[in-house]
């Protein structure tokens, strides 16, 4: 899934391009079996790679942190960590439910 407008959207990629969507994508969302009604909130895990998880550098800040990956590493470098939280799923009020079988439509 990905983020729009403070939503979490789930991607349209399934089957064999599953993996591009994961390479896409902001975070997990843990779907209950059975699938999920739309508006529902769910678990979402953010993913390492994504903007909210990792902190934007600019060109400046990555340039400087490249050098810095040469020397020695200081006190207080934090690792990003993926989080755990609970966001609303995207509604459109069609009542739609989102299967974990099927996907997004």
């Amino acid at each position: 899934m990905t983020f729009r407008q403070d939503a979490a959207v789930p991607l349209r990629f399934n089957g064999p391009a599953m993996l591009r969507g994961i390479a896409v994508a902001d975070g997990l969302a843990v779907i209950p079996p059975g699938g999920a009604e739309r508006g529902t909130e769910v678990e979402v895990l953010d993913l390492p790679w994504s903007a909210i998880a990792t902190e934007q550098l600019s060109y400046a800040d990555q340039t400087r942190h490249a050098d810095q990956a040469h020397r020695t590493p200081q006190a207080g470098h934090r690792t990003p960590q993926a989080s755990h939280r609970k966001d609303r799923a995207a509604g459109h009020g069609d009542g739609e439910d989102i299967s974990p079988e099927e996907g997004p439509a």
